[in-house]
Parts: C-alpha cells; structure tokens; sequence
C-alpha cells in the first residue's frame, strides 16, 4: 500500500498546474452540491421545526366580527373534523405604505402584543429596541423585502388617516410572515392595540387558530353558508369575508421557491461533475500514454497491473476528496447569503448549523464516481507488456491513416494541420465537445431565466396563472346587484384610456369534497393571459377546468365529471390549467358566470379587471377612480406596480441564481480549457520545439493549437444552443413542477441565445490563446541541450 501511495503522490507532483485545475473544478461542484443538498434537506425541515416550536396550527380562520356569533364559534368547535381551537382578536386591514422605496397596498393583522395564546404563537428574532414611542414589530420580511430597519419609522395609510409607528423588531410567525400567505401580521402593545380597535373598529376581526383532523375541506364551506357570505379575494370588503387555509398551503407557499433553486442547484453541480469525470477519463487515458516507457520499467522491476492501475484510482481519488474536502468550508460561508436571499421571499430566518452526514454523501457520491471512471480508464494498463510500454506502446506497427494529406490541401497550413490534430485527437474532440455543449446548454438556460425575470417578465407573471391587467377595480354593486356591476362596468369603458374591462371574480366551492381556489368569468375567450395547457376553457354552464396538480389528485382528465357544491352538480371537465391558487394552494378551477350561478344563484361580479391603453399611467388612473367612486370601490389596484413588487423576491432569486450558473459556467470553461491544454502542450514538448526548428513561429503554433481545440469548441457551442433553445422549457416544467407549471413557456429570445453563443466562442478562443502562450519558452536548443 505504501508503494502505491507514493506512486499516486509522485504522479500528482508531476502534474501541479493539472492537479490544481482538476482540485478547483471538484471544489466548485462539491460547494453546488453541498448547498443544494442542504437546501433541499434542511429548509423544509426549518419550517417545520419553527412550526413545532411555535405550536402552529394546522388551519386558520379570519372572520370580520360583525360576521362573528356564538353559533359560528359553536360550528367550528364542534366539527367533527376540530381536535383543538384558539381564538384571538385581531384588526385586518388594508394599509398603504413605502416598500423598499416605492408605494404598495397590503392586508395586515394586527395583534396585541399581551395576548397570550397557546396555539400559532410568535417570537422575536435578532436583535430589538426596549424602550421606544408607538413601537410595533413586524415580520421579518419587512427587513429583508422592505427595505426596513430597526428604528426606522413605518407609516402606514388605513382609510385615508396616517398611522406611524417605530419599529422595534422583527418577528416570526409561520401563518402571517410573508406577502404569500395573503397577510402580514404586526404585533402592538396591549394600549395601543386598544386606541387603534377603537377607532378602525368596523375591521375587527376573530382569528380562529384550529388543529383539525384530514377530512377538513368543508369547513370553511360551512362557515359561508352559515354567514351567507363568500370567500376572501383580491377585490373583498375585508369587512364582510370570510378566509382560512392551512399549515400545508402556508409551508408550501414559503418554501417552494428554495425547492426550484435547490433542485437547480444540484442539476447544475451533477454537469459540473460530469465535465469532471470527462477530463479526469482524458488525462487518466493521456497520462497512460505518455508515461508508457515508465509503466513498463515499473512492471519490469516487479509492479503489477493492479498495482499501477491502483495506484492511477489513488491519486485521482486523493484529489477528489482533497477538492471536495476543501470546499466543505466554503459552504457554511455561502449558506447566509443563500439564508439571506431566501428570506427575501418566504421571511424565514434560515439558519443552518453543521450537517456531517450531508457533507459526508455530497463527498462520499463525488468519489465514488471518480473511483468508478478512474477504475475503467485505467484498465488499459493491463494491457499493456512490459516490453511493449518499453517501446513506447508500439507493437509491430504504429500507422495511421493520413485523412487529409498536405500535397491536396488547399486551405492555410494552420488550418489543416488543426483539421489533422483534430481526427487523430479524435477523443480528446470528442470530449471537448461534449464538456462545450453541457457548458452552452447551461449558459442558454441561466440567460433564459434572467431575460424572462428581469427583462421581458411578462411570462414569469403569468407562470402562477394570474390574468395579467393594468388595474383591478373592487366595487360593491347596490341593489339591483347584476344591473349595477354591469353599469359599472360600461361607465368604467368610457373612460378614454381603457381599452377592456372584463370581471374576473374568484371564490372557493366544493370539488368532490376539496376547498377549491376558483375563478369565474363571463367568457374566457376575452381573457388575455392562457393558462390552460390542455383542453379548453369552459364555455357552458356545466363545464369546469381544473388545475393538471389538482387533477393529478382526483385522478381525472379532460372528458371525466366531479361534483360541485353541496348539492354535487355535476361538471365535466374541459381543460386542465397550469398555476396557483390563493396563498400557494394547487386546488384550483375555472367556472363560467352561469356556472357558478348554478350552484350559487346570487353569486354577483365585483373584481373588474382593467386594461389601459399602452402608456397610461395605471396609479395615476387608479387615483381617477378612488376620486370618482369613493367608498363605493372597496379596493383599487395598480396592478402593474402590485406585479412588479410581487414579482420582486422571485425575480431576485432567480436571477441571482441565473448570474451565478453563467460565472460559474465561464469558469468551467477556462478551467477545462487550461486542463487540456496545458496537458497537450507538455505532450506535445518535443514536436513544438522541432517545428520551431524548422521555421514555424511561436504565433504559428498558438494557433495551430488554438484552432484544434476551436472546430470542436464552436461545434459543441453551436448544438448546446440549439439543445438549450429547444430544450429550455420542458426542463423549466420539470423544474416548476413544485409550482404546479406544468407547461412552462418562457420567452426564448434568439438574439440572446446567439449572442450567448458568440461570447462563449470569443471567450474559449481567447482564454485557449493565453494558455497556448507557454509555447514561447520552448526552443530546439533547450531540447537539445537538456
């Protein structure tokens, strides 16, 4: 064992610069896998954790307290399905206010700050400020979104009258600590809790915190009919609604982004290995043949095959676990920013301690598979004699074909002489193109994800299944309520600068037993963001579409009947839709008006959606309206400001990850490149110095070598393109399959795509001439004279 050990420690010596490229490239593919492994094992275990340690309930109803009685709080608390329930008072409103320097519109529960529950508690994080005037402490979003500090001052707009306070904390609450769970919550001391619920009293609200058993999904069903109201929507009198979900909707909603980039992660780190184990089975394969003389005096002087081909897996395996090794560290460095970046979504201050047995697979995995392929590379070994390796692999002849012989070639010397290392390189080619077209793959998809987040988002917005409009406008119709909402609507048309407006309403029924997220609308052929990827929408009063997750559930299709409503009419399904629903949910369905008349008969629009003409200001237009209607429009909505803030933490995510995979990517490249290179140019010593000899220049040679490796190079550039150009969107559907996107269809902008190209030619070309820049120190007369 000891002679294989300083086999395998004399070979790494005499390849330094090779080692080290080599130790870089698994360093990087350890780090990537590392953290997506984390990622994926360890967020989702946080929440629940943080869950846990909260006693958070498993569903939650907010009820406006004019709505509230005895007879409700009776119903809830002697279901069937209820094990436990807590009630707490609460104000939910809606408030304006700054959000990271601009003006946005939020739904917010405000909680006294004594009150004592045992059920979904809440906790402070970080640091906080004692002894302040008017304090309130808010989700922790608020910093990592917001763009707020401690002591900062947060005002907020509740019916046209200013509310300041000063921020003395940030807190965690699993239900109501991120803008997607539908509602932020901010906790104020017991008096001025009191001052505020007198004077915004008409928003006093219950909180009904219960742990329920599976079968739940009819009671908030039943909590409506008993009120005889509707469910809680983008357009609702926060007033006169009812809402609840549950602890699975919330975990899904705030982790399902930090699932994509895991996943992401790790694909991206498994290419990396797998350009790793391409240039590891190169140079295994090149290592052979040049220390060919060498491994026959080692079997000559009694080494065996095994031996040597032991001691090839040895030095391959110590550096495997020298680069994995050492990228462990750099893990734990990394895992705050990615905390950071994440919270900026969900509002989960992530904090991950050390994690041996993740560390322990992502290395334990990497080499393994480099043991595996050294393994099979090195097997040539055995096949070699002692006398053979001694003449240098030849046997009785060495001749190959000559493919493209000087005399006929009419192209420049350069060039063929490229053309010729190219096919008797032809695995050293082959590799390159293959490592290239990984490479460009990779690079096709991060530019596609930043172009789709961060230039042209219009497809990204409409991923969850939003209908994407300029303003939403909530009016509360008066008595004759179909009449009224259609005036609305014709006085809203002849406004100049709009060019439709259509209701767009949404609301929750029973689907073969589910609480189901659905929309309704008049005609859907007027509809302007399609998200149905199968099937149509329905058009008759007896057709329903379904979300592809939630079909997946109900183990139905296009052509099959499900049950809606207590009464469970049936509706045969027509289309299945890709998105989600309210607050994250996969459960939902598209109704016609007449539909939803069906099962139920005083079902009235309100949620109007506006489309302006191209350069309207929407806030300006938004103003209009509030001016015009008053108290009659219950909610107004710039939507294209309410996308651009939603969007805001996605598109960050995204993008950042995006930026990240095409550094890393143009890295690999110049690593890979320096790798082979640099291994062809030490083989090739001897020939480089006779050429000189002969009259080529240094320049000559770079480009000889340059051009050998940029056939292959732009080959693989070329197909990685087209691979990722077609390829793009069925990975993204896979991707965003934990958003239930079963289509995706981002925009694919050929001038990027090519531009993508170009750069990474220039840049392999460019990068391949500065490593060929060695040649300059090799002469006739050093080879002579050493």
């Amino acid at each position: 064992m000891k002679k294989i050990l300083l086999l395998a420690f004399a070979n790494i010596r005499k390849t330094k610069a090779q080692t080290a490229t080599l130790i870089i490239l698994l360093l990087i593919s350890s780090l990537l896998l590392n953290i997506g492994l984390m990622v994926s094992v360890s967020f989702g275990s946080y929440f629940d954790k943080t869950a846990d340690e909260l006693n958070t309930s498993n569903a939650y109803y907010i009820i406006s307290e004019y709505l509230y009685h005895d007879e409700v709080e009776n119903y809830i608390r002697s279901h069937e399905e209820t094990i436990f329930l807590e009630k707490s008072n609460s104000i939910l409103t809606i408030a304006n206010l700054s959000w990271n320097g601009s003006d946005t519109s939020q739904y917010v529960l405000f909680f006294n700050r004594s009150e004592q529950r045992d059920l979904s508690r809440w906790k402070l994080i970080n640091d906080t400020i004692p002894d302040t005037d008017n304090p309130v402490y808010l989700p922790y979003q608020y910093k990592t979104q917001g763009g707020y500090e401690l002591g900062d001052s947060l005002t907020l707009t509740i019916n046209n009258s200013k509310y300041s306070f000063t921020i003395a904390g940030f807190s965690e609450d699993i239900l109501f600590s991120s803008t997607d769970t539908a509602f932020l919550s901010l906790y104020l001391p017991a008096e001025r809790y009191q001052i505020l619920s007198d004077e915004l009293h008409a928003y006093r609200s219950v909180v009904i915190f219960a742990n329920v058993r599976e079968n739940y999904k009819d009671i908030e069903s039943g909590l409506l009919s008993l009120t005889e109201t509707r469910a809680f929507s983008s357009s609702s009198d926060v007033k006169s609604t009812i809402y609840g979900t549950d602890l699975f909707t919330i975990k899904y909603s705030r982790t399902m982004m930090a699932s994509l980039v895991s996943v992401m992660m790790i694909i991206f780190a498994l290419i990396i290995i797998a350009v790793c184990l391409l240039v590891i089975r190169f140079r295994v394969e090149n290592s052979i043949e040049e220390d060919m003389p060498k491994i026959g005096s080692l079997k000559a002087v009694g080494y065996t095959s095994g031996q040597i081909s032991f001691s090839i897996v040895m030095q391959y395996s110590i550096i495997t676990f020298g680069g994995s090794l050492i990228g462990t560290p750099f893990v734990y460095l990394a895992i705050p920013w990615i905390g950071e970046i994440f919270a900026m979504q969900t509002g989960l201050l992530w904090k991950q301690g050390f994690s041996p047995v993740i560390n322990l697979i992502s290395i334990g995995f990497i080499l393994f598979i480099v043991a595996a392929v050294s393994i099979f590379a090195a097997l040539k070994v055995r096949k070699i004699s002692p006398v053979q390796a001694l003449r240098g692999g030849t046997t009785t002849h060495s001749f190959k074909k000559n493919h493209i012989p000087l005399e006929h070639a009419k192209a420049p010397l350069s060039i063929v002489l490229s053309l010729k290392s190219v096919i008797q390189n032809i695995k050293q080619s082959f590799m390159i193109f293959v490592v290239m077209t990984a490479v460009a793959f990779t690079a096709v998809f991060s530019v596609t994800m930043y172009y789709n987040t961060v230039i042209d988002t219009r497809t990204f917005a409409e991923l969850p299944g939003n209908e994407i409009s300029s303003a939403i406008l909530g009016y509360m119709p008066e008595n004759n309520l179909s009449d009224d909402a259609e005036k609305f609507r014709d006085e809203i048309l002849l406004h100049s600068d709009v060019r439709k407006a259509q209701y767009f309403d949404d609301t929750r029924i029973i689907v073969d037993g589910y609480d189901v997220y659905t929309n309704v609308m008049e005609n859907y052929s007027s509809k302007e963001s399609n998200t149905v990827y199968d099937g149509r929408y329905p058009v008759y009063d007896n057709e329903i579409v379904i979300s592809g997750a939630f079909a997946k559930i109900l183990n139905k299709g296009i052509g099959d009947t499900v049950l809606i409503g207590p009464e469970e009419k049936p509706f045969l399904i027509t289309g299945l839709t890709q998105g989600l629903g309210n607050s994250g949910s996969t459960l939902k369905a598209h109704l016609t008006l007449s539909g939803i008349r069906k099962i139920s008969p005083d079902f009235v629009q309100m949620q109007l959606y506006v489309y302006l003409t191209e350069g309207t200001d929407a806030a300006k237009f938004v103003d209009t309206m509030k001016e015009k209607y008053g108290e009659r429009l219950v909610i107004a909505i710039d939507m294209e400001k309410t996308l651009e803030q939603g969007m805001a933490s996605y598109a960050s995510i995204i993008s950042t990850v995006g930026k990240v995979m095409i550094i890393v990517t143009c890295f690999v490249v110049i690593l890979v490149l320096y790798f082979v290179i640099g291994s062809t140019v030490i083989r090739k010593h001897q020939e480089l110095g006779i050429k000189k000899a002969i009259g080529y220049t240094t320049w000559n040679l770079m480009n000889q070598i340059t051009l050998s490796f940029v056939f292959p190079l732009v080959l693989g550039v070329v197909v990685g393109c087209l691979l990722g150009t077609v390829g793009c969107n069925p990975l993204l559907s896979v991707l965003l399959g934990s958003m239930a996107v079963m289509k995706a269809n981002f925009i694919i902008a050929p001038v990027w795509i090519i531009v993508t190209g170009i750069v990474l030619m220039v840049m392999s070309y460019v990068a391949s001439m500065l490593i060929t820049w060695r040649i300059r120190k090799i002469s006739a007369y050093a080879l002579v004279t050493e």
